[in-house]
């Protein structure tokens, strides 16, 4: 297999077919690359801010309301609250509210009453 030098390859750049090449180059790279670094961001952003949140929704919390003699009454799921996540997780409470605004974009968590619950 033939290399070429530095020397050769700035010489076909500069020929129409090296050019046309470079053109093409640029212009695959600045209409696919925007999107990669975008959807890099966000794996980013999910894998080491968002999944730390939606885990720790994750359990259930459940109350029994108190129900007539005999009967056992209803369980009503309770909610997480910001505060609660972000004392669990260590975070701030606008860090954590804005990784429940990713979360709910994407459909993995939902509002419930005062607070938040994982779908």
């Amino acid at each position: 297999m033939h290399w070429l030098t530095w020397q050769q390859f700035i010489e076909f750049l500069k020929t129409w077919q090296g050019a046309a090449a470079t053109a093409f180059t640029v212009i695959a790279a600045l209409y696919y690359g925007p999107r990669k670094m975008l959807e890099t961001w966000d794996w980013y952003w999910e894998r080491f801010r968002d999944n730390a949140v939606l885990l720790a929704m994750y359990p259930r919390r459940f109350v029994r309301s108190g129900g007539v003699a005999g009967h056992s009454g209803q369980t009503k799921e309770l909610p997480y609250e910001v505060k609660q996540i972000a004392e669990q997780l260590k975070r701030k409470e606008t860090s954590v509210l804005r990784s429940l605004h990713r979360l709910l974009r994407r459909g993995k968590v939902e509002r419930h009453e005062n607070g938040w619950r994982a779908k």
